[in-house]
């Protein structure tokens, strides 16, 4: 996209010298030769004027872009992760996408949660 916005503004360029070096408008319509290279720079500077940022902005647009495209969906519910039209469990999105296989065990916070629950409580007195 960069590419050819950046090309799109260099053909600009080029049209405008091209109409100082050929004269277009007197080969085209008749009259005194004569060439402007004032005017000619003067265009160029216009065009880049428009082009640089209209270039540095979409050159944004596009990086934030590709930030918001790297987020996954993730259900707040059953954790389930949204890829294209479809909701897929954790397991399956690592295996699919990933082609990562997975396995199960418990991080110590959990394990820490799971030991306190387990143990009686003991009456107080």
């Amino acid at each position: 996209m960069l590419l050819y916005e950046a090309l799109g503004f260099l053909i600009l360029i080029a049209i405008s010298w091209m109409d100082e070096w050929c004269d277009l408008p007197s080969l085209l319509f008749g009259g005194s030769l004569g060439h402007n290279w004032h005017e000619a720079a003067l265009e160029t500077f216009m065009i880049l004027a428009a082009g640089v940022p209209t270039f540095v902005l979409t050159r944004r647009l596009a990086k934030r872009l590709v930030h918001l495209e790297g987020f996954l969906r993730v259900c707040a519910w059953c954790r389930k992760i949204g890829v294209q039209d479809e909701w897929i469990s954790v397991e399956s999105y690592f295996d699919r996408e990933l082609k990562t296989r997975t396995s199960h065990g418990v991080c110590p916070e959990c394990a820490a949660k799971l030991e306190q629950q387990a143990q009686p409580s003991t009456p107080k007195s």
